[in-house]
């Protein structure tokens, strides 16, 4: 059978928009420093990659609940290391109403009480990105209130907690409830010491072990609250490490052969020239001869 030459030209043609096909994907390979550019170029690999995108996306918003939740608690342990600082300094000057010298001092004594209490009252009102550290899932008002001196809880529920998610299985309560810190009893047993020195009387024993009790009780969160801020750094520097893994493994199965990649480029640039030359002289009219 006789193979013309239009036929010889036509399978030309064929081979040379090939090669140039092929040209031009490894180029875009090259420049996009991509290997993957449509589904067909890899099944498997898309598959992979966008199992991939979608670990990323999720590791991404927990990294970020995780910095949230760290920033929130940093805000909270410095008020309550402020509590925690003037609730010592409380401590300190109600044990010293005790001494019958002191007991013509009991104003100014009350008054040093007071300046304390206002301090504690400041830290239990702090606020982050605009929210009560201790308002629970409240923000309609200060949490704690002066009132004559003394100090009022709010009327709303501050016993709200707020949660954000660090992992598939895992949330994290953000917050300390400004219920827990009332509930010690430390504001009460404040006021009373208040009342009782102002009233021209040395704290009793009961109003002192009150005091040491609700101190404690206020230790113990700062220490719970401590503990769980561990756990997030723990869980951040994971998240982390996993990040690292998946945008690794992403590399791998996108990242091009460069040096493979310019030889092949250069071998279809010198096969584009062959077939130009072939198609050129299998007849005396071309299509390149109208190009030209």
């Amino acid at each position: 059978m006789r193979i013309t030459e239009g036929v010889m030209s036509q399978n030309f043609l064929n081979d040379f928009d090939k090669i140039q096909n092929t040209l031009a994907k490894d180029q875009t390979q090259v420049a996009t420093n991509t290997r993957i550019q449509t589904l067909s170029d890899d099944v498997n690999g898309t598959l992979k990659v966008v199992d991939l995108k979608s670990q990323i996306s999720k590791l991404k918003t927990y990294l970020k609940n995780a910095d949230n939740i760290s920033s929130y608690m940093t805000s909270t342990q410095n008020s309550l290391d402020n509590i925690i600082t003037e609730l010592q300094n409380i401590k300190t000057t109600a044990s010293s109403a005790e001494n019958v010298i002191n007991s013509e001092n009991y104003t100014s004594i009350a008054q040093t009480i007071k300046d304390n209490l206002s301090s504690i009252v400041q830290s239990m009102n702090a606020k982050q990105n605009g929210m009560y550290l201790f308002g629970g899932t409240n923000n309609k008002g200060d949490v704690v209130t002066l009132v004559n001196n003394l100090a009022v809880p709010t009327a709303e529920d501050v016993s709200g907690e707020m949660k954000a998610q660090v992992s598939q299985n895992v949330n994290i309560t953000m917050n300390i409830p400004g219920s827990k810190i009332i509930n010690t009893g430390v504001l009460t047993s404040i006021n009373n010491l208040i009342t009782t020195l102002e009233a021209g009387n040395p704290p009793t024993d009961a109003e002192l072990t009150a005091l040491d009790k609700a101190y404690s009780s206020v230790v113990d969160i700062q220490s719970l609250q401590g503990t769980t801020q561990n756990r997030v750094e723990d869980i951040t520097n994971i998240l982390n490490n996993q990040s690292t893994n998946y945008d690794t493994l992403l590399t791998n199965i996108q990242s091009v052969d460069t040096a493979k990649l310019a030889t092949d480029i250069t071998s279809q640039q010198y096969l584009l020239q062959i077939v130009e030359k072939l198609i050129a002289n299998t007849s005396s009219k071309s299509i390149f001869d109208y190009l030209t």
